[in-house]
Formats: structure tokens, C-alpha cells, sequence
């Protein structure tokens, strides 16, 4: 992309993937004057209910355990950064409503959820289990989240 080319930047659930030396830079060489930069990230509240617990219980056990955050960002790198002023911080409750077939998708989505084989299979049983227990009488079930969203505007 070429230098000063865009007038917004944004980043969904994905900042945890940039090394923000490099990025950062690049985000406001190709941002025109006064540009923007938006970083959105939806923090899961694993503790809101039962069916939120059992849900973080599965993807916990699924990833052998292995601490699963879904607050992997920091955005103190892009706070600090001279290379952006004015770095401001909105919040907004959501809340995800899943049929059987989108939870399963939602949990697919996620890079350490088993892929194949047997771990696969018994992942989606229980899965489909803790929703059966939870669901709603339209065979939904909810994910809460906050929202936060950054914005920034490029430092003249």
C-alpha cells in the first residue's frame, strides 16, 4: 500500500498476530494525515453462567489445558507509541447467540481446538451435551462478551 493511503486502519480480534515494532510503523506510513486506527477485541466472559463455565471447562480441557485467554492483546505498545495520539478506549456488552451447528463453528474457530481423531469427536459430544443442557426453547445458547474497541489517530 502505498504511503498515506488509507483513512482507517482496522485490526478485528487479530492484533495478538502483529509484531507491533513492525506494525505499528507500517499502520501509520500507509495512514493519511490524521488517519485512524481501530483495534476491536471481544473479551469472552467465561464466568457469566453455568453453560459459560461448562463452555470455558471444554475449551480449557481441549487445549490440554494450556491457559486460554480471551484477552491474548495488549495494547500498551500502541498507548506508548508516538506514533499515535489521542488513544481511547470504548466498551460495549454483547451477547453471541449460537445454535448447535454455530457453537460448534464458534469452537472451531479457535486455533487450539482438537482437528481430528477421537479427542475431535468426544470435544463435539460434549459440546453438543452442554448445549443441550443450556439451550433455550429456540435451541439457542449465549456467549457474553464486552467489546472493546481502540481507536488512535496518527501523531502529525
Amino acid at each position: 500500500m502505498g504511503e498515506a493511503s488509507v483513512d482507517l486502519v482496522a485490526c478485528f480480534q487479530s492484533l495478538h498476530w502483529f509484531n507491533p515494532k513492525l506494525t505499528l510503523p507500517e499502520f501509520r506510513r500507509i495512514l493519511k494525515p490524521a488517519g485512524k486506527l481501530a483495534v476491536v477485541w471481544n473479551n469472552r466472559d467465561g464466568d457469566y453462567d453455568e453453560f459459560s463455565q461448562g463452555y470455558s471447562h471444554l475449551i480449557k480441557r481441549a487445549s490440554n489445558n494450556h491457559p486460554v485467554s480471551s484477552r491474548m492483546i495488549s495494547v500498551e505498545p500502541l498507548q506508548a507509541s508516538q506514533l499515535f495520539s489521542d488513544v481511547r478506549c470504548h466498551t460495549f456488552a454483547y451477547r453471541q447467540a449460537l445454535d448447535l451447528e454455530e457453537l460448534i463453528g464458534r469452537a472451531m474457530s479457535s486455533s487450539y481446538v482438537p482437528r481430528e481423531g477421537l479427542v475431535q469427536q468426544q470435544f463435539f459430544a460434549d459440546l453438543k451435551d452442554l448445549h443441550n443442557r443450556f439451550c433455550d426453547a429456540n435451541g439457542l445458547v449465549y456467549l457474553v462478551y464486552c467489546t472493546e474497541v481502540y481507536l488512535a489517530q496518527s501523531a502529525t
